[in-house]
């Protein structure tokens, strides 16, 4: 039987930001002058090879490491969680950096100052337009767009917010028009992996300034972007996904002008060559790695069907793990389970839960209206771990219960013991419950 988690959830849509563009080069220039603006053209990305046959094989550990590999286990946009281990990071409110002890239950701001007020970034919480949050290699990293100036920059944290080091723009300013942008963005192994795009996506200025393209950049200060591949176009970056694996990236591409799903490619960062999974299709909505074995979400959106595929690369072979319905769907996994995400129209999605067998072992409901309980709160799926499922849970703005001027949106963290699934005894917990647990 299929045991039911009476909790609702909600998806956190993602704030758009109004900025600006690179600015483009001078030949650029030229053929805008020459030819109008649909002279562009986008930059050219890695050698792609699209037969699986011949893929180059890997030689370096390829074995998942918290502290240089992407973070699998959180997603850092729709919700800006990030793991370190023994403790959660969280942006709340877009501006604000809090924590969450797992081994004493405290939380609260990122700041150890006596007497801050918390008005600004002389709190060492405070980072204004944080695009997500990642935990590499002991220290934490964000994207931010500075309303000063409306230029997307990379920065490093410490882990007490003491510490910050601006590492330099990923997006120059725009000096043709001015447009809405957004970044899709992970670190893994030494590299920053993103893609941006205007909020005119008209074809002619779909590759203004070199935007809607799959860049990498380097970590080190001021390093310059390679482009891997540029978007198909007019297709939307908001379906684009990066999964980082030992030496590989595993990316989500959309297709051309979104009359399907997305194709599966993946960076072999040892070759630096790009594979693309072209005889799998273009309708797949998710995809991971688990025990050197690729599983990727297939979709059918006539039958409102989907069906998950593992493929062996040893033995050439790929079988269907299991399948499930549904008019949309996405994917996250860890090492205990699958978690798909479906919906069956605009108010009613729920979170499958089934093991890396294929058995379906829960769900979780939840709806797009926002409502859960009756408390009148938004939440929606930051993450796991070993122990536990997070939830990350938007709190009604007059809750300020980190005593800041100004914070739209709050967020706390909550969470469910994963042994709970199996024997049925769901219960959303708080945080501070962590601390009792622990004692």
């Amino acid at each position: 039987m299929i045991k039911k988690i009476n909790i609702l959830f909600v998806y956190i849509a993602m704030m758009f930001i109004l900025s600006a563009c690179s600015s483009p080069e001078t030949e650029d220039l030229n053929k805008i002058a020459e030819e109008g603006i649909s002279g562009l053209k986008p930059p050219k990305g890695f050698d792609v090879i699209n037969n699986i046959d011949k893929f180059d094989e890997v030689t370096e550990n390829q074995s998942y490491n918290r502290d240089t590999d992407a973070d699998r286990n959180f997603n850092r946009l729709t919700t800006g969680v990030t793991d370190t281990g023994d403790i959660l990071y969280a942006v709340s409110g877009g501006d604000w950096i809090i924590y969450c002890d797992k081994k004493t239950g405290s939380s609260g701001l990122l700041c150890g100052k006596p007497d801050c007020g918390h008005v600004n970034e002389e709190c060492n919480a405070y980072m204004v337009n944080c695009w997500g949050i990642q935990y590499y290699n002991g220290y934490l990293y964000t994207v931010q767009s500075d309303r000063s100036d409306d230029v997307f920059k990379l920065k490093k944290i410490s882990t007490d917010g003491s510490e910050r080091e601006d590492l330099g723009k990923l997006v120059d300013k725009d000096t043709i028009t001015d447009g809405g942008q957004s970044i899709v963005w992970a670190i893994h192994r030494g590299y920053i992996y993103y893609v941006y795009q205007l909020a005119v996506q008209a074809e002619d200025t779909y590759y203004l300034n070199n935007s809607n393209c799959v860049y990498r950049r380097s970590l080190e200060k001021d390093s310059k972007p390679e482009c891997i591949m540029p978007l198909p176009l007019q297709s939307w970056f908001g379906e684009c996904e990066f999964i980082g694996t030992g030496s590989y990236v595993y990316m989500l591409i959309p297709t051309a002008d979104n009359k399907e799903d997305c194709s599966l490619y993946r960076l072999n960062t040892e070759t630096g060559k790009l594979e693309w999974f072209k005889e799998w299709g273009n309708n797949i909505r998710g995809a991971g790695v688990h025990n050197n074995k690729i599983y990727y979400l297939e979709s059918d959106r006539g039958a409102e069907k989907f069906k998950m595929y593992f493929y062996n690369p040893e033995t050439e072979e790929k079988s269907v793990l299991f399948e499930t319905e549904g008019i949309s769907a996405g994917m996250s996994y860890d090492d205990d389970y699958i978690y798909i995400t479906v919906s069956f129209d605009n108010d009613v999605w729920k979170r499958e839960v089934w093991s890396w067998e294929g058995i379906h072992l829960a769900d979780m409901e939840f709806s797009s209206d926002g409502i859960s309980g009756d408390d009148g709160r938004i939440r929606g799926l930051a993450g796991s771990d070993e122990e536990r499922i997070y939830i990350s849970c938007i709190l009604k703005d007059e809750e300020n219960i980190y005593n800041v001027p100004i914070m739209g949106m709050p967020i706390v963290i909550e969470y469910i013991e994963k042994e709970d699934i199996s024997d049925g005894e769901y219960k959303l917990k708080e945080w501070s419950d962590m601390g009792t647990k622990n004692k």
